[in-house]
């Protein structure tokens, strides 16, 4: 397996080469029911549309007018990603463990990136991803012990929390897009 890295991934997505043009905003919030960074991204025009695989089932994730929110906690141990079709319905949640939340010197947000994902259907089925490669971080010395556990606890305590309450989940996430789509902090 190559050298790993933690990787620095500022939350308009440069590396998503298939986007054509997009338009982006931010938003520090903080309140009783959230404190956090939120981004939205609107995809314009895409060179070629992205399709995941579910099981049986395609997953459009990027494409003509797809919405992409971005939901980091304050904590910082995680990053939601939550993809919209046209209507800003979601079609998929891909949550990125992290390890903090940051703002670059031209104030882009960016999470540092420890490798470990969930990938949630929009029925509520919680897949995990690159456990492989949080391992062989460790291994390599690219992250430590401590950064290594808190990756799995907060893994493990997010997948339990979206098996018992998926639908809470849907709603916070609805509640985050209406406060980035008002103007203003």
């Amino acid at each position: 397996m190559k050298k790993l890295e933690i990787k620095h991934v500022r939350l308009i997505y440069d590396e998503w080469k298939c986007i054509e043009r997009k338009s982006y905003r931010q938003k520090r919030i903080k309140n009783p029911d959230f404190s956090g960074f939120l981004a939205l991204i609107d995809i314009e025009k895409v060179k070629e549309k992205q399709v995941w695989s579910w099981g049986k089932e395609s997953l459009t994730v990027c494409d003509d007018g797809m919405k992409w929110l971005i939901i980091v906690p304050e904590n910082g141990k995680y990053a939601v990603t939550v993809y919209m079709n046209q209507e800003y319905r979601p079609v998929f949640w891909y949550i990125d463990i992290i390890d903090g939340i940051g703002v670059d010197e031209d104030g882009m947000f960016f999470v540092s990136d420890l490798f470990l994902d969930l990938l949630v259907s929009p029925e509520g089925e919680v897949k995990e991803e690159d456990r492989d490669e949080l391992e062989a971080a460790l291994e390599q010395g690219v992250i430590t012990e401590c950064q290594f556990a808190q990756a799995d606890r907060t893994a493990q305590e997010l997948r339990l929390y979206l098996e018992k309450n998926f639908q809470e989940f849907r709603v916070s996430c609805g509640r985050r897009l209406e406060e980035i789509m008002v103007q203003g902090n």
